[in-house]
């Protein structure tokens, strides 16, 4: 992973700064997430998983898995690919020991054939006095991240209830359109959206059309709210947000959802592994971070989006191998701590392709979760 000349939107390089991980200072550029400047950093490893500790890295950049869960400032449990970075932040890695390069608690894994599934439930509980001593050992390496002791200051310190006639949840091509059509038509419009900055997928396709729409959506009047992820809709109907220092009732006569889609990923053995990414994040990545997260690359095209992927890639510098899954099946990934290779073929007739990026461009399911 390193920084390119090329891309990098929502960055400025005129204005640097530092951040923490573990104790060690990271550069970064304002606009940077947390997460974009690991990458530019080289950081592989963002986290382990919540049971075995196999190492985590990034892989989608919009908040939609918990591969990149860290704490930020006290905070844990903060995705650190959508939390954008600030002077002095303090950003830990989570659930492992003694750190996440280096977890010894990775021996879980190995002896995962002794773990199955609801372990915890079926030992130490006889004889009676042995669950007292197990329990405390249980809780201290299942939990993620650990209670800050007393909450941040000015996090959600003012709790405001509006009441617009229509909230449009989303900021995406669809959620702008629609709530420039219902502001235009003189109803008072509120937009939500979970990430810093509009435009999902259309940021890194169409930048000009995203500003395009912003500046006709608050012209036609449209409240935008940027950092505040709708995390409820109760009966009323009660919409709830949680913006950056502010908690949102909303209770609006029309609610429009326009959440968009998600990319789907594939099943292979280690699918898991870190330097395993979805297109969109290796898009994000480039096109709005300057970043590249990989130098030989092996895009594995399930839609047409790869060719565009792998293009970017290629004008970034990087070597890529385009692999039609139809003809040629991803078998597996090769690696301990990061990618290394892709085996795809047939049991009977495989390859291993080297590479230290392996994107999988698979295809789009509505985000109906979000």
């Amino acid at each position: 992973m390193t920084r390119v000349s090329q891309g990098g939107a929502l960055i400025d390089r005129s204005a640097p700064l530092s951040i923490t991980l573990d104790g060690r200072p990271i550069p970064a550029f304002a606009g940077d997430t947390i997460g974009s400047a690991l990458a530019a950093d080289g950081v592989v490893i963002t986290g382990r998983s919540f049971k075995y500790h196999r190492p985590r890295g990034l892989y989608c950049m919009t908040g939609a898995c918990g591969n990149c869960l860290m704490t930020v400032d006290g905070e844990p449990n903060v995705r650190a690919c959508t939390r954008q970075v600030a002077p002095n932040q303090r950003v830990t890695r989570q659930n492992a020991w003694p750190g996440a390069d280096r977890d010894l608690l990775r021996t879980f894994d190995r002896v995962s054939a002794m773990l199955p599934a609801g372990f915890y439930y079926k030992v130490g509980h006889k004889p009676r006095f042995v669950w007292p001593l197990v329990e405390p050992i249980v809780r201290r390496v299942a939990g993620l991240g650990k209670l800050p002791q007393a909450p941040p200051p000015g996090q959600h310190a003012d709790r405001l209830t509006v009441f617009p006639d229509v909230l449009v949840i989303g900021g995406g091509r669809a959620g702008l359109t629609a709530a420039i059509e219902t502001a235009t038509a003189g109803r008072r419009t509120m937009l939500l959206e979970q990430r810093a900055e509009l435009g999902g997928c259309l940021r890194t396709a169409d930048p000009a059309a995203v500003e395009r729409l912003d500046a006709a959506a608050r012209a036609a009047g449209v409240q935008i709210l940027t950092s505040t992820p709708t995390f409820g809709v109760f009966e009323g109907p009660l919409v709830a947000a949680a913006g950056p220092h502010t908690l949102w009732r909303i209770r609006a006569t029309e609610i429009v959802f326009a959440t968009g889609s998600l990319e789907q990923g594939a099943v292979f053995a280690n699918n898991d592994l870190p330097g395993i990414m979805l297109s969109e994040a290796v898009d994000r990545l480039l096109a709005l971070y300057g970043v590249r997260p990989g130098a030989r690359a092996v895009v594995v095209g399930y839609g047409p989006h790869g060719q565009k992927t792998a293009a970017a890639l290629e004008q970034a510098g990087a070597r890529v191998t385009l692999v039609d899954p139809a003809r040629q099946p991803v078998l597996s990934a090769v690696g301990q701590r990061h990618v290394e290779g892709v085996v795809v073929g047939t049991p009977a007739a495989s390859t291993r392709i080297d590479c230290d990026l392996l994107v999988l461009a698979g295809p789009r399911v509505p985000a109906t979760s979000r």
